[in-house]
């Protein structure tokens, strides 16, 4: 959440959300979920071989200040 949020792993980018991404390597990953207007939400995940991580994030919407120089 929220829809579309675009999907980097190990700074590659993967798609948007929701996605499966196959063929990942085991070992360390930096995943990184990202999108305008919002703070971006990154995991260090561990896979071991076979295993499957499943992240489920709600992105934290950036709050804008309106200034008017009336």
């Amino acid at each position: 959440n929220p829809v579309n949020a675009e999907i980097y792993v190990d700074g590659e980018y993967k798609g948007v959300c929701i996605i499966t991404i196959p063929d990942i390597n085991t070992g360390y990953h930096s995943v990184r979920l990202t999108k305008y207007g919002y703070r971006d939400y990154t995991k260090i995940i561990n896979l071991e071989k076979g295993e499957e991580e499943i992240i489920s994030v709600s992105l934290i919407k950036i709050k804008r200040e309106i200034t008017s120089d009336y």
